[in-house]
């Protein structure tokens, strides 16, 4: 923590478990590589690259596969960063393929990443915050979800087309907070709660029907949806 010198982290394959706030304030990191872990698992707590504004550059040596289902509460991304896997720029995602695995914050803040389609699990809590470029995602059939995170979709500028999961019961602070090119949603009838600022300058969203289960609207829930016909 508030290491200034540092501007290349390398990550062993022998070090499976990266606690709190372990590399946050490194204000000069500007590349992090993580080498695939003998063991197959990593996992990064929450805020361990929190304030590393020069972190632009994130390169993994291994498959996607295991990148995408690690057990990430901290994306390396997280401020925007490139992601790089085997040195290739992650652009297009396909996790389809794979069973019983669910994505946390893995991606979170992928600048390159434009299409992602998920694992084949009733689980995933994806978290996409800050992937500007992200068109695309596709979610498994039946995907199971209590709630979509506070600013889950945040910043997802390119995103047109999301998914709420039936079974959903809220939908928390600032989930599509600058969705600008989100022009439709649907609420399924499980929600129950819209929490403050929730589609908030979603500039292009034009229709939205919100069902009779939902008790809790919150004030500014839509604001700055200038395009909001009904």
């Amino acid at each position: 923590e508030k290491n200034y010198n540092l501007k290349t982290l390398e990550i062993s394959a022998l070090i499976n478990s990266i606690d709190h706030y372990a590399f946050s304030k490194c204000a000069n990191l500007e590349k992090v590589i993580i080498n695939e872990q003998y063991e197959k698992s990593f996992y990064l707590a929450t805020s361990v690259f929190e304030n590393c504004p020069k972190l632009k550059e994130v390169y993994y040596n291994g498959s996607i596969d295991n990148w995408g289902t690690y057990y990430v509460l901290s994306s390396p991304c997280a401020n925007g960063a490139n992601l790089y896997i085997n040195g290739e720029l992650v652009v297009d995602v396909d996790l389809s393929h794979l069973d019983n695995a669910a994505v946390y914050h893995n991606f979170e803040g992928v600048i390159s990443l434009k299409s992602i389609a998920l694992p084949k699990s009733d689980w995933n809590e994806p978290f996409f915050k800050g992937c500007v470029n992200l068109e695309s995602i596709i979610y498994p059939e039946k995907m199971k979800s209590d709630y979509i995170d506070p600013s889950c979709y945040e910043d997802c500028k390119k995103l047109k087309n999301v998914y709420i999961p039936y079974g959903c019961t809220t939908i928390h602070q600032d989930a599509f907070k600058g969705c600008e090119s989100l022009e439709k949603i649907h609420i399924p009838d499980t929600v129950t709660n819209i929490y403050p600022f929730a589609f908030t300058n979603c500039k292009s969203l034009q229709e939205v029907i919100i069902p009779s289960s939902v008790t809790y609207l919150s004030w500014g829930a839509f604001s700055g949806c200038s395009s909001l016909r009904k």
